[in-house]
């Protein structure tokens, strides 16, 4: 008839007292299950401090490259807009000076009078195709000299013809090659291609498409010049 004196794990406040007989020993057991499910409960840590912070920020974080991806996918669609709008004969010649190229330009097969109606824009051969980044900083270079010219300097005084005899200065032979990207295979198979394409293609002479091909993009854009 001594009772049982529990304590589980030094936490309760209280003590039980039971018999172990009939049912005695089933409220017993109750009582311990009660006890082990309080103590459970209790013995829960709650979130630290730490934690707090690390959820705080990760959400903050999440937020922020969710933000970052839709602001960057709005730039690079406003830059591939700008870019496609600023590339082309109608934005070009809306300058004073550029409409004598404009129109040796539509004369030229690059420019339209071919049978298949095809035109290039003027960026496909004043701008280098060799990476993005080098063809956006020569866009915003080439652009803001353009700007620059038009606003401060007496247009009227430049030397167009002089600046013809340096054509290579103003095309870019990685422009022509995005569009002739066959040219080297088509040269080695054709010998009236090929004879003057072999030591280009060889890499034994530092001349330029537009060395050669000087004409090319403009017809008789001297004689539009001097109008």
């Amino acid at each position: 008839r001594n009772p049982v004196r529990l304590s589980l794990g030094g936490s309760l406040s209280s003590f039980a007292h039971f018999r172990f007989t009939g049912q005695s020993q089933n409220r017993m057991h109750n009582h311990i299950d009660q006890c082990v499910q309080k103590l459970r409960y209790k013995g829960a840590k709650a979130p630290g401090l730490f934690t707090g912070y690390k959820r705080y920020f990760m959400r903050r974080i999440g937020f922020l490259v969710v933000i970052g991806v839709i602001v960057g996918i709005a730039i690079s669609a406003a830059t591939f807009e700008v870019s496609e709008t600023t590339s082309g004969a109608g934005f070009c010649g809306s300058c004073h000076t550029m409409k004598p190229f404009v129109s040796a330009f539509e004369m030229h097969v690059h420019g339209g009078d071919n049978r298949y109606g095809f035109q290039a824009q003027c960026n496909d051969c004043h701008l280098p195709h060799d990476g993005l980044a080098h063809y956006l900083f020569a866009k915003a270079r080439a652009g803001a000299s353009d700007v620059w010219g038009e606003t401060f300097k007496n247009t009227a005084k430049i030397d167009w013809v002089e600046k013809m005899k340096d054509p290579g200065r103003y095309v870019y032979d990685s422009g022509c090659l995005a569009c002739h990207r066959n040219l080297q295979d088509k040269s080695l198979s054709n010998p009236r291609a090929f004879l003057p394409h072999r030591m280009y293609f060889a890499k034994a002479t530092t001349k330029t498409c537009a060395d050669c091909h000087s004409n090319a993009g403009h017809k008789h854009l001297a004689e539009y010049i001097n109008k």
